[in-house]
């Protein structure tokens, strides 16, 4: 039993050591180094962040881009779809003005009397050029077809006694116009030579 109490003392005197200056140094340099790897993982967990966000960021711009380039597409579809509508109407207006040159000069070359028959016949041929295309609207073998044609000659016969109707009212009227302006004028002449 004696041997207990010698064994006993000596493990404090081993509690008590100092710590080893080696150990101490290296245990030091270990907090450091931990330090410096909390340090750096909490940079990359940063860095790793934000490149997320620049990578989110990056395809946000590519879809965007991507929705700008069919928009710039379309508009260039559009464009050049206007630019050959434009052109074809710039062809139709060319060949109206064409054609209203030559309608002045056949009015030009014309008596007054031919005049009238010159802007009848324009009328009429535009007339036929119209119902034409009005016609072709209609489906072939569909019933208004046989309504419009039927319309168009009524209109066609109205029309035409209407015109027939308005030169007789024309010719008659004509000499009594004359002569009742025959009649004033020269009424008016007294009246006046009286004053």
């Amino acid at each position: 039993m004696s041997d207990a109490p010698e064994n006993h003392a000596a493990e404090p005197e081993h509690a008590a050591a100092p710590p080893h200056p080696e150990l101490a140094e290296l245990q030091e340099k270990l907090k450091r180094a931990i330090a410096e790897c909390d340090r750096h993982v909490a940079e990359k967990a940063e860095v790793l962040g934000i490149a997320d966000a620049v990578s989110r960021e990056r395809e946000d711009l590519r879809q965007r881009l991507a929705g700008l380039s069919e928009e710039r597409d379309r508009l260039f579809a559009e464009a050049a779809q206007l630019k050959e509508h434009l052109s074809h109407a710039a062809g139709k207006a060319e060949a109206a003005a064409l054609e209203a040159a030559n309608y002045a000069k056949e009015l030009a070359s014309k008596h007054s009397a031919d005049s009238l028959q010159v802007i009848w016949g324009v009328a009429q041929k535009e007339t036929k050029v119209g119902l034409a295309f009005l016609r072709s609207k209609i489906p072939e073998g569909h019933p208004g077809q046989k309504w419009f044609d039927v319309a168009v000659d009524t209109a066609t016969e109205v029309g035409c006694l209407a015109v027939q109707g308005a030169v007789a009212f024309v010719k008659w009227a004509t000499p009594r116009v004359k002569e009742l302006v025959v009649k004033l004028l020269a009424e008016a002449e007294q009246r006046l030579a009286k004053k």
